[in-house]
């Protein structure tokens, strides 16, 4: 059974060779070193810092397939980033822009952006359904899985999300993902 699961996978170098081979036959000890911080559900509870420092808990969805952890404005605003997101009228940023233009005018925005307002430290494009999205980033303080951090968030000016905050790549090192924990 174990095999199945890792039936053609690519292993590029004998680390990578050693760290599956470790997952797949390793004693509980090993897994433990491996895992650092614990198992996380598709569904979590995290711990969000406003600017003035207030706690805040939010239910918040964990997605592997998203680079960085996103929020929408709606959200930033309760967390004490309203005058940020009003300032971005300013800019007049394009809710999508083509896979050509993207570069460039995530490079424009780039410069604008940070010299807007002092929350903003940078801007990204994501990719959705063939477009790119262009969102800002600002920094936010989370416990997520008992680890407290700071890390850039995404802001997603549409507020078009599932969740209010969905936690991704970025901020799940360490940490496994069952997918059937925390189900609702």
């Amino acid at each position: 059974d174990r095999l199945k699961r890792v039936a053609g996978l690519s292993i590029t170098s004998a680390n990578q060779g050693l760290n599956v081979c470790k997952q797949l036959f390793g004693s509980p000890d090993t897994m433990a070193d491996a895992n650092p911080y614990g198992v996380l559900g598709v569904f979590e509870t995290v711990s969000v810092f406003t600017k003035a420092g207030e706690e805040m808990q939010l239910r918040t969805l964990v997605d592997t397939g998203l680079a960085s952890t996103t929020i929408t404005s709606q959200l930033a605003k309760k967390l004490g980033f309203g005058e940020a997101i009003t300032a971005l009228a300013q800019l007049n940023i394009p809710s999508t822009v083509t896979a050509e233009r993207a570069q460039a005018v995530e490079e424009t925005f780039r410069t604008n952006i940070t010299n807007l307002h002092a929350d903003w430290v940078d801007v990204v494009a994501v990719r959705s359904s063939g477009q790119y999205i262009i969102r800002p980033k600002l920094i936010l303080t989370l416990t997520i899985g008992g680890q407290r951090r700071s890390t850039e968030v995404a802001v997603a000016l549409d507020d078009k999300l599932s969740y209010p905050m969905i936690i991704g790549r970025r901020d799940l090192a360490g940490f496994y993902i069952d997918p059937t924990r925390g189900m609702m």
